[in-house]
């Protein structure tokens, strides 16, 4: 509707004058007129709006009214549209029983019978003008509580808290028995689980709920005060609720509005909060034992470092020295390479000769383990069978031992060869048995055992599943655990 169209008089007076002499005595009054030519243009009129409307009987009497009495039909709930009917004889339907028919028709009609005095009809125009005034108003306050219905309606649909108005119960001894769901937006289901709750009472939902909400909730009923709380609803599945209820609608009513919010998940971490402060203030109490021992720690751990750093400069002087060494030795088995060439054909000779040269292999060897010991030597994995690379070094395990220590091996009839550096292999042997015997002051057999295992993905941290060959070194020595004793194994893979 378009303000400035809103308060004027549209007038449908096709015979005669009638229609201008009313226009000019409503013009006089300051109400703006529009003289329509037809009922269909007076219908057209009343869609873009007007205060009223000024007819004759004539220009209704063989009118089809059918479109007119639609369009009043269709008016929204705040219109009810004045029209002023202007009749030949009679005032009203006492003295004009055909007036019936139109006030059927037109609902809101005053009749104003002619003539009349410029006074009355100006006087009738201000009354229906005031009338659709106070309809107007009635619109924009209608209008004001729809927008806040909607908006109270979006917030009770929107909003994460669950809500719902409830009607309290009460027993013959005036106790809260029971309250009935009259209203629940969408979180109260996902708050609750309840569903269906609408017109249901709380012992038909949950029959094991606590006696102490219909309490909390039928005080607010009975006093009207309302509450603030934390409570545990433990029927509803141990849910921890933040809850405000007030008394809503007519006291006598005894309804109560309730907005709650679901906080086990802040109870939780509260209670983790305070478990973990409990045991800070724990760890604090033992501060000073914990200090000390860091504290330990820390010095062995130097004790630790000042030992590797003693072990990497004997490993680096060893390395110099091996290799210093070496190129001696390697320069006595060229010598005596062409010493033995050039002698006579004498087996003494030879022999003592060849005696030279194996000790001077052996010096090698010996070379090469320092440098392992020294990390200066290359590793050079080989194809190599292990039960022959282990008798091979039983004798030179045997002699570092001692008799008081006899040594075995085991090995199974068939065993795959393995690639791995030849040194390095016999340098850890030799030193997992010199550990056994270590363990064992007070002598004992050692075992060196040999076994083929299938490795599955996962089963050894970094080691990739495949088909390995397992040396364990084997003692009965205390071992490294305060534990009773056992059968200690030193594993090679």
């Amino acid at each position: 509707m378009i303000p400035h169209l809103s308060e004027r008089a549209l007038i449908l007076a096709p015979h005669g004058r009638d229609a201008k002499i009313a226009a000019a005595m409503l013009a006089e009054a300051n109400i703006v007129t529009q003289i329509c030519g037809s009922l269909a243009m007076l219908q057209h009129g009343l869609e873009w709006g007007a205060g009223f409307a000024l007819l004759t009987e004539e220009s209704l009497r063989s009118a089809d009214l059918h479109p007119l009495a639609a369009w009043l039909e269709a008016q929204p709930e705040w219109s009810d549209f004045p029209f002023v009917l202007l009749t030949q004889k009679g005032g009203g339907i006492e003295r004009n029983p055909s007036a019936q028919r139109f006030l059927d028709i037109l609902g809101n009609v005053t009749f104003l019978e002619r003539p009349f005095h410029p006074t009355t009809l100006v006087s009738v125009a201000r009354s229906a003008l005031r009338g659709r005034r106070r309809q107007y108003d009635a619109r924009a306050r209608l209008g004001e509580l729809h927008l806040g219905a909607r908006k109270y309606r979006s917030l009770f649909e929107s909003i994460d808290a669950g809500f719902c108005i409830i009607q309290m119960v009460f027993d013959a001894s005036g106790q809260a028995a029971d309250y009935v769901f009259l209203e629940t937006n969408p979180a109260f289901e996902r708050q609750t689980g309840l569903k269906d709750a609408v017109g249901r009472s709380m012992r038909s939902l949950v029959p094991a709920h606590e006696q102490k909400w219909f309490d909390i909730y039928g005080n607010v009923a009975a006093t009207g005060q309302h509450i603030r709380f934390e409570e545990h609803a433990g029927a509803l599945g141990n849910i921890w609720y933040e809850v405000y209820a007030f008394r809503a609608g007519d006291p006598s009513a005894l309804q109560v509005a309730v907005l709650f919010n679901d906080v086990s998940d802040r109870r939780d971490m509260e209670l983790a909060l305070r478990e973990n402060e409990d045991r800070l203030r724990r760890l604090n109490e033992t501060l000073e034992t914990r200090v000390s021992e860091r504290t330990a720690e820390l010095i062995q751990a130097q004790d630790a470092l000042r030992q590797s750093q003693k072990l990497e400069a004997i490993g680096q002087l060893t390395g110099g020295v091996a290799h210093d060494f070496n190129n001696l030795l390697m320069a006595i088995m060229s010598s005596l390479t062409l010493l033995r060439r050039r002698v006579p054909d004498d087996a003494a000779l030879h022999r003592l000769i060849d005696n030279a040269l194996q000790g001077t292999e052996r010096g090698a060897a010996l070379t090469q383990r320092m440098l392992a010991f020294a990390r200066r030597q290359d590793l050079t994995p080989v194809r190599l069978d292990v039960p022959v690379l282990v008798r091979d070094i039983a004798e030179l395990i045997q002699r570092t031992l001692g008799p008081g220590w006899p040594l075995e091996l085991h090995f199974p009839l068939q065993l795959s060869p393995v690639m791995a550096d030849t040194n390095q292999l016999e340098m850890a042997l030799l030193n997992l048995a010199v550990n056994a015997r270590d363990a064992m002051q007070e002598g004992g057999m050692i075992q060196i055992i040999a076994e083929q295992r299938t490795l599955p993905n996962g089963d050894v941290r970094g080691i990739a599943p495949g088909e390995y060959i397992g040396l364990s070194v084997v003692d009965t020595g205390h071992g490294m655990d305060p534990a009773p004793p056992l059968p200690a194994r030193r594993h090679l893979a």
